[in-house]
């Protein structure tokens, strides 16, 4: 006899038919929970803190690449979104409200600047400028 009619004529069969599907849904559920953690590109074990975990020693991350009116296009952009753009050559960010060249210049920090005093034997207060951020 085919199993489908066992399963569907007596009582006892129907409850291991019911048994069986609530422990492939039992099984899916944990499976399914198992690929809520990070995904990993090159990398079997992604770390735990990244949804995203990309590995190599040979290649780059490459973000969309849009025009400024492409970039401009996008509806209702999340918070965070990131694209390089092909008019400036630069990577944007949206910020919540505008887009923002997520590396702009750096500011030129001078090492070791040279700096004189001289002493006239009277106390004197010397202020020193911050660095510029």
């Amino acid at each position: 006899m085919h199993p489908f009619y066992t399963l569907t004529r007596t009582g006892r069969a129907r409850s291991t038919c019911y048994l069986r599907a609530l422990l492939l849904l039992l099984a899916a559920t944990f499976s399914a929970q198992a690929q809520t953690g990070g995904v990993g590109i090159g990398t079997t074990a992604p770390d735990a803190s990244a949804a995203l975990d990309v590995s190599s020693s040979s290649k780059g991350l490459l973000l969309p690449r849009l025009s400024r009116t492409q970039r401009d296009a996008i509806a209702a952009p999340a918070t965070g979104l990131t694209i390089y753009n092909t008019d400036t050559n630069k990577l944007n960010t949206w910020n919540g409200t505008s887009w923002e060249e997520a590396l702009g210049t750096v500011p030129t920090v001078v090492a070791n600047p040279t700096v004189s005093f001289a002493y006239t034997g009277a106390v004197q207060t010397y202020t020193v400028p911050r660095p510029r951020s």
